[in-house]
């Protein structure tokens, strides 16, 4: 996926023959024209038949023998460079050389040379391609063409290129670049620029190379090229994995691959497929990475692309032995042999390629062996010193570590009753049952007002139980709804108020989570409230004095049991995890606290005279402000 372009330039000829004399008459020029046309058609689509028609060229009447041989021997050429036959292509090439330089047909004659310049590449004689683009080049220098001059400068910079000989590819494809700007071809430069970025990729200088996929990219967006700018996008995602960048990679091939299937391009598609797995093979990802092998050889099978096909089956194999299924990567290596040994028989010049690629294969393995042992025995070397000095410090932090696990399960089993405190489901079940009575008693009014009070406080419930810290207003909010439902609940219009003097700041002023609730449900438990005649009246305050918080709660219950009574409330007080709220802030930057300046509950029944008018609890917070 390199190089985007190899220019294999293959044209009917349009132009009048003049041979010896004679003048090709219009319409055998036009059967001649279109004899071509069918030629080239059917080299793309069916070679069995472009071959009948190529031997069908000298059969044509009116032409000169030399100038049907010609193109008989130069369409050859074109079916077996169709087919990957590079020695048969280049036999063909040359044999129709003559033929044309007799002819004096230029054109003809430097596409000639050009197209054997190719082939003689693919079979790794550079120096005689390189003859052949030289030829081309000064028959296009006389023709004054200058696109084919700059295509010849493209494909001998090619060549460099497979020379590794990166300076002077380099200053090849720049001659080329200078002329397409200058002829506003800018497919054509952004040919050039993709792999002159490719260049740059092979010699590891990435931000270069990065800058001029770009640049070939811009200009296949602006040109509308879909099929061609899924190409560059492939490559950059080529260069992001080189560089271990999957999450860019995967970005920009499977933004590829989804132009390539836009555009019907399944020879982009069947390779985009093949580098994800690559990709998720470098991730780790090995059963994905199978998947995407999977999906590239299927295409290129359905599609005659065996060179593909035979690189992902080779993948495939190393990536189901890396995944320890033997069976499925002997399957796969079954097949890899297969098909390369049909390639092979078809074209004999591929047997150096697949050796090449299964050399490749093995030494990227044995590598990675490589690179795995020195890692293992850098952290073997890093874990033994490691070891060494947590064994040195080991003794001096474990006690502590231990007593800070001792601290953490204490926190949690507290926050675990608090939790449960909060939520208290099992007033939430008696008020559904007394939504229910309701509703079983036909009251659908009241059964309604019911449902919106217990929604709200479940809502409020659920909000604020997963809190530690809310402000003062939604604390006294969430009493007068808890308020309401009892209300309802014992069917007693229960007298309440609430007083505060810091109400104007009650936004900013923090308290642990429905603080008040369990006091509250003690005043207002079944056994008293239901029972006793009068109506209960609750006093809440919150009160600022200083530094510290004071809530107190008063209520107008009386009892015989205010010792247990009182025990009680102070368990609530302890299990509502104040002092651990408060301590995990401490730890924090905005507020300090300490934890002496928590106060204890005091719980103590309120007389008039002599006469018990209820019970009263309170206790200080630290002034906590946002």
């Amino acid at each position: 996926m390199n190089c985007l372009c190899s220019f294999l330039r293959v044209s009917a000829l349009a132009a009048l023959f003049m041979v010896k004399g004679i003048t090709v008459s219009a319409e055998a020029k036009k059967s001649l024209s279109d004899l071509e046309d069918l030629i080239i058609e059917a080299i793309e689509v069916n070679p069995a038949e472009a071959k009948q028609l190529i031997m069908s060229l000298t059969d044509l009447e009116g032409y000169d023998g030399q100038l049907l041989r010609g193109h008989q021997e130069f369409y050859d050429g074109e079916l077996s460079y169709s087919q990957g036959n590079w020695a048969a292509a280049a036999g063909f090439y040359r044999e129709s050389l003559p033929y044309f330089n007799n002819l004096n047909d230029s054109s003809k004659l430097a596409i000639a040379y050009n197209n054997l310049g190719l082939v003689e590449s693919f079979l790794g004689n550079y120096d005689k391609s390189l003859n052949c683009f030289s030829e081309s080049l000064k028959i296009e220098f006389a023709l004054d063409n200058a696109k084919g001059i700059a295509q010849c400068y493209q494909n001998m910079a090619i060549v460099f290129s497979e020379g590794n000989q990166m300076v002077k590819a380099l200053d090849f494809y720049n001659k080329a670049l200078e002329v397409f700007l200058e002829e506003g071809a800018w497919e054509d430069a952004a040919a050039i620029y993709n792999n002159m970025a490719a260049e740059f990729s092979q010699a590891e200088e990435f931000d270069k190379a990065s800058i001029y996929y770009n640049k070939s990219l811009d200009i296949y967006k602006k040109q509308r090229k879909g099929a061609m700018e899924a190409r560059v996008l492939s490559n950059i995602g080529a260069l992001k994995l080189r560089q271990g960048k999957y999450d860019e990679a995967s970005k920009s091939m499977e933004r590829a691959l989804f132009l390539l299937k836009t555009e019907g391009d399944k020879i982009g598609e069947a390779s985009t497929y093949g580098m994800l797995g690559d990709l998720y093979k470098g991730r780790g990802d090995l059963g994905q990475a199978v998947f995407l092998y999977g999906m590239a050889i299927s295409l290129a099978e359905e599609y005659g692309l065996k060179d593909i096909q035979i690189k992902n089956l080779l993948a495939e194999y190393s990536a189901y032995k890396s995944l320890g299924r033997y069976n499925d990567a002997l399957s796969s290596y079954e097949k890899y042999i297969a098909l390369r040994d049909n390639i092979i028989a078809e074209n004999p010049e591929f047997r150096s390629g697949a050796l090449s690629m299964e050399l490749e294969q093995q030494i990227a393995e044995r590598d990675t062996r490589l690179y795995r042992a020195k890692i293992r025995e850098r952290y073997f070397r890093g874990a033994m010193a490691v070891v060494a000095v947590f064994a040195l410090f080991g003794f001096i932090i474990a006690g502590r570590h231990r007593r800070r696990l001792i601290k953490q399960n204490e926190a949690e089993d507290l926050k675990k009753r608090v939790m449960k405190d909060k939520s208290n489901p099992e007033f939430v079940a008696i008020c559904l049952a007394s939504v229910r009575l309701s509703i079983e008693r036909e009251d659908y009014p009241t059964a309604l007002l019911q449902l919106d009070n217990v929604s709200e406080l479940i809502r409020q419930i659920m909000e604020y139980s997963s809190q530690e810290l809310i402000p003062l207003s939604k604390e006294i909010e969430y009493l007068k709804t808890y308020l309401s439902v009892q209300d309802q609940r014992l069917q007693k219009n229960i007298e309440y108020r609430i007083e505060s003097n810091i109400l104007q700041n009650a936004e900013q002023v923090l308290v642990p989570a429905m603080l008040t609730q369990p006091f509250l449900e003690d005043s207002l438990s079944n056994d008293v409230a239901l029972n006793s005649k009068s109506i209960p009246k609750l006093n809440i305050a919150f009160m600022r004095r200083g530094n510290l918080l004071e809530v107190i709660i008063e209520d107008n219950r009386i009892d015989d049991n205010n010792d247990c009574r009182n025990a009680a409330l102070e368990e609530k007080y302890k299990a509502l995890g104040i002092a651990i709220s408060f301590s995990n802030i401490k730890r924090g930057r905005s507020h300090k606290v300490k934890t002496s300046e928590f106060g204890e509950i005091r719980s103590e029944e309120r007389f008039d005279g002599n006469i018990k008018k209820g019970h009263r609890v309170y206790f200080s917070l630290p002034l906590i402000t946002n």
